[in-house]
């Protein structure tokens, strides 16, 4: 039987993440869900809301709270910006959507109190005894639809240059490309630079700062990223120059960090010189993270060969809060598999996403599963968050390690061996990665599930056939969520097949040629390991 061997193998490198000091559980909050109110019933927000909600967070073991700004449609009274979802003179917006008088209503109801969003709770972050750290969004495109400039959503320096926008040749690039802010221009790095500058003076007391530019990946005409590098190196600089100002004002050292794509290619084509970055001593941690759609297989280890960085930079790994197309939130078993292969890749701490607790609280502090006949979970809860920080507390822990062929919006690559092209008679091979210790426990079974037409499939897992199961199975793991035409495909994987490290998997077809893109691993350790 002849064999084809994919021309891609994702390279496994298993490292240990040791207690060196760099260690880090990132929480990241996007400033929107805080407003709303979500995580307790969009009621009008009060500053006791805001302490229960990084109360919740500092349940997590994080060892640092981000908040979002707000991007260029600030959470504050800003000298460059009016307060998002005000009137554009920044009063109440009387005549907006419901939604636009809510956020507004609660801006209002903070104000009144001598504060913001912002302020509030990093100091309450500060004293649940997390670092805390601004984070800036580079370029968000959430309200950047040339079509609706009209609205109270668009921020003011968006709305008044359209000449700034890339425009319609960039438009395929990705969700609202054609109205990111175009950064060849001085007018617009300068415009970054004065929020930036402001929110560096105005919450002086941080411990830092992080520049986003994942939100959005998009920068430079298409093409334009490595020519226009030093323009963003250049801002960078001055970012850094400015935070060490405002430290030896306050004698109280401002951290810089960056959150960049996950694939070292990624950041040259898109004009992000990182190695520089550290080389010039510019920026203290670097995040390594997907738009949107999550990378379950982020490999830190890989970016800092490819990079160049030394190890003294520390690394961390983004888990957001959805992967797969179509987009599915992350069950427990995907969080724990994403996390588990990023600390064996290098990445020296996690850092989570839109990793809200509205459905948690609204479900009584419960991780219930959503579906009946189900054993899965996708609502997010501190003490699944606290599990995802080390291989140790993720040992021996429910896990699905996944793979998909991964989002190119905006140019963005990603290091999997999807999609898998099977032949009758040429099976495709790829290699799983687990870090779990063997030795030390084993699942109670295996299961593999992936996506194909209705063909019939053998599949061999570490030279041994494996024997298909029911499609009832990927009921029980909630997987026939949108199969688009596709079959979902359950095979069982016995526990002694299982070891730590690289395990081969082979998948031939019988009748005519497929393609399977997306697929997983499922380690079922019992009910006393947590939902999947």
């Amino acid at each position: 039987m002849k064999k084809v061997i994919l021309p891609f193998i994702l390279a496994l490198c298993f490292v240990a993440c040791t207690d060196d000091g760099a260690y880090r559980l990132i929480y990241n909050n996007d400033g929107t869900d805080l407003l709303a109110n979500r995580w307790f019933g969009c009621r009008p927000l009060t500053l006791d809301d805001i302490n229960s909600a990084v109360d919740l967070v500092a349940q997590t073991g994080a060892t640092t709270y981000m908040i979002c700004t707000g991007a260029d449609y600030a959470y504050y009274r800003s000298k460059f910006s009016r307060p998002f979802c005000s009137n554009f003179d920044g009063t109440f917006p009387a005549d907006a959507d419901s939604s636009a008088q809510m956020y507004f209503r609660n801006f209002q109801n903070i104000e009144a109190e001598g504060t913001d969003i912002i302020e509030s709770s990093l100091r309450r972050a500060k004293e649940d005894g997390m670092e805390i750290f601004v984070t800036y969004r580079m370029n968000d495109l959430h309200f950047c639809d040339p079509e609706t400039t009209s609205t109270v959503w668009a921020s003011d320096f968006w709305r008044a240059h359209p000449e700034y926008w890339l425009g319609e040749g960039d438009a395929k690039r990705g969700w609202n490309a054609r109205g990111a802010l175009d950064f060849a221009f001085p007018e617009v790095r300068q415009h970054k630079y004065d929020m930036i500058a402001e929110q560096l003076e105005k919450y002086s007391f941080i411990d830092g700062y992080e520049l986003d530019f994942m939100r959005f990946i998009v920068y430079f005409h298409r093409d334009k990223g490595p020519e226009n590098a030093p323009l963003m190196t250049d801002l960078v600089r001055r970012v850094k120059a400015k935070a060490d100002s405002v430290s030896a004002k306050t004698g109280h050292r401002i951290m810089l960090s960056a959150r960049v794509p996950q694939v070292w290619e990624s950041c040259v084509v898109n004009g992000l010189e990182v190695d520089k970055w550290v080389k010039e001593g510019l920026v203290d941690f670097i995040t390594l993270g997907p738009h949107w759609l999550g990378d379950p297989a982020i490999d830190a280890g890989r970016f800092r060969k490819d990079s160049g960085i030394g190890k003294h930079t520390p690394i961390y790994a983004t888990i957001d809060d959805g992967t797969f197309r179509p987009r599915e939130f992350h069950s427990h078993g995907m969080y724990r598999g994403e996390a588990s292969f990023a600390l064996s890749h290098g990445a020296q701490g996690i850092y989570l996403f839109n990793y809200f607790f509205a459905e948690y609280v609204n479900a009584g502090y419960k991780a219930e599963t959503e579906k009946p006949g189900n054993i899965v979970s996708r609502v997010r809860t501190p003490e699944l968050a606290r599990e995802l920080g080390s291989l140790k507390t993720l040992e021996g822990r429910n896990k699905s390690i996944c793979y998909y062929s991964g989002n190119n919006e905006y140019g963005l690559k990603y290091l999997t061996p999807m999609p898998l092209n099977c032949e009758p008679g040429k099976p495709a091979s790829m290699t799983l990665p687990i870090a779990d210790k063997m030795r030390l426990r084993r699942p109670a079974q295996g299961f593999l599930i992936f996506r194909s037409g209705g063909d019939d499939f053998k599949v061999s897992f570490n030279g041994t056939n494996l024997d298909p199961l029911h499609e009832s199975y990927a009921l029980l793991f909630d997987r026939m969520i949108e199969l688009d035409g596709d079959v979902a495909h359950c095979f069982a994987v016995p526990a002694e097949l299982l070891k730590t490290g690289e395990n081969s998997l082979e998948i031939e077809c019988s009748q005519a040629p497929q393609k399977i893109t997306r697929l997983e691993l499922i380690l079922d350790y019992g009910d006393e390991a947590g939902c999947h």
